[in-house]
């Protein structure tokens, strides 16, 4: 019992692996001030001189070495199962250790191949990031308040290269209803369009509409950060669109209208 909870206590958990690695951090020096030759089985006589080192060599401006392993899980932004893929040391031996890859020998092939060959793979290694990404982004959908329009998948490929992501409109699948405008009872409200990426996986992402008038008297006012705030739906049946998308939490403004920093919570001593 005692030794089960001693190697407990010594094994760190995978969330705090990154506390536990080793840095190489290796200084080469030599002294500056050579010391002197001693008799036979007596000590070097050092002086405050002999402690003052110069650097030879060191080894943190030192790019680090390239580690091979073999991916026995999908890992974000690095490849996919099965795959030996090439990376820095640390990041290989944290791999490593979270039971996430092997070094690629023979025996570790035929040995994880079949556990390979049952993970999910996906079209590619940003994949799981870049819907990540789109589950939060809040798309800015700019149309004009005087001419008549019929919201079309463009209009949505232009909002997205508007904030820098090239999106074709052959990815973008537009919601069932057919949205038209001007409508000020659409202003600020929410819709939801499916992003396929790859040809493969699917993500929602939220679209606002807002009205712009190019005569600056008929322009409506600035709302200030809207995409850091919660919005109603412009349909009903999307109410439940929006339970499986990431929870948008307005900020603390205080009595100047200004956002507040979060708060960090000190962490608990035990006694």
């Amino acid at each position: 019992m005692a030794l089960n909870v001693c190697r407990r206590l010594t094994i760190p958990s995978i969330a705090s692996l990154n506390n536990f690695q080793q840095v190489r951090t290796t200084y080469v020096v030599k002294r500056r001030n050579p010391v002197g030759l001693t008799k036979p089985h007596k000590f070097a006589s050092l002086r405050s001189k002999h402690f003052v080192y110069d650097t030879v060599e060191d080894n943190q401006t030192k790019p680090q070495k390239m580690l091979h392993v073999l991916l026995r899980k999908y890992v974000e932004d690095i490849g996919q199962a099965g795959e030996v893929v090439p990376v820095k040391e640390q990041t290989g031996r944290l791999l490593i250790m979270t039971n996430r890859a092997a070094y690629p020998s023979k025996e570790n092939i035929e040995r994880f191949g079949q556990d390979v060959n049952e993970q999910v793979t996906y079209s590619s290694k940003y994949v799981v990031s870049t819907m990540q990404l789109l589950s939060k982004f809040v798309l800015n959908i700019s149309m004009n308040k005087d001419t008549p329009w019929t919201l079309e998948p463009w209009h949505i490929r232009s909002s997205f290269r508007k904030a820098k992501v090239h999106v074709p409109e052959s990815a973008i699948t537009m919601p069932e209803h057919v949205i038209t405008g001007p409508d000020m009872a659409l202003e600020g409200k929410e819709f939801y369009i499916t992003v396929t990426i790859n040809g493969k996986e699917k993500q929602t992402v939220r679209c606002r509409i807002h009205h712009w008038a190019t005569n600056l008297s008929e322009k409506l006012p600035r709302v200030r950060d809207h995409w850091k705030f919660p919005a109603d739906t412009i349909f009903a049946e999307d109410k439940e669109v929006a339970k499986t998308l990431p929870v948008i939490t307005p900020p603390v403004l205080d009595e100047d209208d200004n956002f507040k920093p979060p708060v960090r919570r000190s962490a608990t001593t035990l006694k």
